[in-house]
């Protein structure tokens, strides 16, 4: 009896790891986060943001 439940014990943590490995493991952080900047971001863009926060 300890065999079957050892072997539904081993089962439900491989599941769970897929699940986690295929859900979270590796995610890019999202691109519409206003905390960090663009790395994309050109010098002509950081001058209109500056114009915007001047005017």
């Amino acid at each position: 009896m300890w065999l079957v439940i050892l072997e539904a014990t081993a089962a439900f943590f491989i599941f769970a790891f897929i699940i986690w490995w295929t859900m979270y493991h590796g995610r890019e952080p999202e691109l519409n986060d206003p905390t960090e900047k663009s790395q994309t971001a050109t010098p002509s863009d950081e001058k209109s943001d500056n114009a915007n926060k001047a005017g």
